[in-house]
């Protein structure tokens, strides 16, 4: 029996101070990358060997992503789910009860990616990476808590207010095992190795 593994490895700590981040192009904080490199030797250590990496094309992921022992060409695919007007807002400021109604489907921010969209857009890419990669044992997948989150409810029959009650911090990640004939398993659910200064609730 063929045993696959998939690891979604959030990036690591950005200076966003409580605002709403999705396509704006922050950088890693000094201890983001610090985050970043303990969670790839984690990784590294703790399961199977690596065998493809894929990477959102924002810097966050990115310029990580390039550090790695494996070909990786970063892609706008992977890319956190566009807010529009409400990029760099503080989260404080908009509409009461917005996170469950955007990832509901029932609301758009003004100029930016409806869920649909973007849900779209990301299974798209998981089942076009998944064909490419078939031969793949253990697939690591650099990106933004939305798209861990759309991934973890389509892999595993959530709703989205379920998959919004997963909380995956920055520089944390979640790792699942599929077979053939067999439901996917859960096996690690994991936060950062370095706790972040600013733990945001998007990006």
């Amino acid at each position: 029996m063929s045993i696959r593994t998939i690891t979604l490895l959030r990036h690591g700590d950005i200076d966003a101070a409580g605002r709403l981040v999705g396509h704006t192009d922050h950088p890693l904080t000094g201890p983001g990358w610090q985050q970043m490199r303990a969670a790839w030797q984690a990784l590294s250590e703790g399961g199977p060997p690596i065998d493809t990496v894929a990477s959102s094309d924002l810097v966050r992921c990115a310029a990580f992503a390039r550090t790695l022992p494996h070909a990786v060409e970063p892609a706008a695919c992977w890319r956190e789910a566009g807010f529009g007007h409400w990029e760099n807002s503080l989260t404080t400021e908009l509409p009461p009860g917005w996170a469950d109604d955007y990832a509901a489907g029932r609301l758009t921010p003004p100029g930016g990616e409806s869920m649909a969209a973007f849900a779209s857009r990301v299974r798209e890419a998981w089942q076009h990476w998944q064909s490419r990669t078939a031969g793949a044992t253990h697939r690591v997948l650099v990106t933004h808590g939305g798209v861990i989150r759309l991934l973890l409810a389509d892999t595993f029959g959530w709703s989205p207010a379920q998959a919004r009650q997963i909380a995956v911090l920055r520089g944390g990640w979640v790792r699942w095992s599929e077979a053939d004939g067999w439901p996917p398993c859960l096996l690690e659910l994991r936060g950062p190795v370095l706790l972040p200064a600013n733990p945001g609730t998007t990006g």
